[in-house]
């Protein structure tokens, strides 16, 4: 459900905009992103609807910090990776990646899928100069120096990391 306001009801139709254009060209399932199932507005709220997934990894490393193995990392990694690879192949920046962005499909297999699509932009559009999370902000942002996809790279390495 997104708040009834109207900056966060904005971003919530591109959001929606984006998840939709994404569908047209993926198989959000088979590239690790989230599958959108539909948006509904009823009594002025707008509600998203989704697949169902489990904890974000920050919350799922606080619950249990030996869950994430090597081997898990890894299989993390690639497929963060591989989430990205697919929004970038359509010019998407995701520009917001961070553990809590990224949510476990499974634990065993271990799936995740890449979420939160509420900052992303195409790479033609006006890019903002105040994107990324403090922590995970790649330093060409931090600058203040013209941006592009490789960004989200630098965000996969500090959650990596």
């Amino acid at each position: 459900m997104v708040s009834n306001n109207k900056d966060f009801f904005d971003q919530s139709l591109d959001e929606i905009k984006l998840l939709r254009f994404i569908k047209s060209n993926y198989d959000p399932n088979s590239h690790y992103l989230l599958n959108f199932k539909e948006a509904l507005y009823y009594k002025e709220h707008l509600l998203l609807q989704t697949e169902l997934l489990n904890d974000n990894l920050f919350v799922a490393y606080r619950k249990n910090p030996s869950f994430f193995s090597v081997l898990t990392i890894k299989q993390i990694a690639l497929q963060i990776l591989t989430a990205l690879a697919a929004l970038h192949s359509l010019n998407i920046l995701h520009s917001d990646l961070k553990p809590e962005n990224i949510l476990i499909q499974s634990y065993s297999p271990v799936a995740v899928k890449v979420v939160d699509l509420g900052n992303s932009c195409f790479l033609h559009d006006h890019l903002a100069p105040y994107v990324q999370s403090r922590s995970y902000r790649a330093p060409e942002v931090i600058l203040g120096n013209s941006y592009d996809c490789k960004i989200d790279i630098w965000s996969v390495g500090c959650i990596l990391a």
